[in-house]
């Protein structure tokens, strides 16, 4: 029974980490952009914090894909069909030793991406990428106007806590569809 519900857990691992944090296989090509763009782009990024905020929001998704695969871990164990014929001891100890594997393989994926992937120079390159992409030298000196206002601040203060909070009500709303998926894998298997 565990090492089938071990597999459940790494494919949804998988999934879950691949849903969450959506990061390109690859680093981004960087245009070259003006001088003077890159330098308002640049100013813009510090006044809003851009690489605190990514590593904010980097962190927040790692403790939720944490959350989240715990949780799946259990629902998958109780899932299976021999789950209701074993004692609660034995309950228990399948439990414990799920989590304890489930837990080092979160680990080491974690290990993996931060070995593979820059998460911070990610965004920093996106950011100019997209900043260039859509925005003109004065839309940039506009927003920069703006982050610099009393609204501009609280918004810099209050957007990662926003987007935090959706990703977390998010996948409150996902983890059931999660769990359909883990309780129909658990019956073909």
């Amino acid at each position: 029974m565990l090492k089938r519900q071990f597999q459940v857990f790494l494919a949804m691992s998988v999934i879950s980490f691949a849903l969450m944090s959506s990061v390109p296989a690859q680093e981004p090509s960087t245009p070259s952009i003006s001088p003077s763009k890159r330098a308002l782009i640049g100013e813009l990024m510090v006044i809003t914090e851009v690489k605190k905020t990514a590593a904010g929001v980097y962190q927040g998704l790692l403790e939720q894909q944490r959350k989240m695969s715990e949780e799946m871990t259990k629902r998958a164990i109780e899932a299976d069909p021999d789950y209701a014929q074993m004692s609660d001891e034995q309950k228990e100890s399948a439990k414990t030793q799920l989590l304890e594997k489930s837990t080092h393989a979160d680990r080491r994926m974690q290990e993996l991406i931060d070995e593979r992937i820059n998460f911070t120079q990610l965004i920093t390159d996106v950011s100019y990428q997209l900043y260039d992409k859509y925005f003109t030298e004065q839309e940039l000196k506009d927003l920069i106007e703006f982050y610099k206002s009393p609204t501009g601040k609280k918004a810099t203060e209050v957007v990662p806590k926003l987007l935090a909070e959706s990703m977390e009500l998010v996948i409150m709303a996902i983890q059931p569809k999660l769990q359909e998926m883990i309780t129909i894998f658990t019956k073909a298997g």
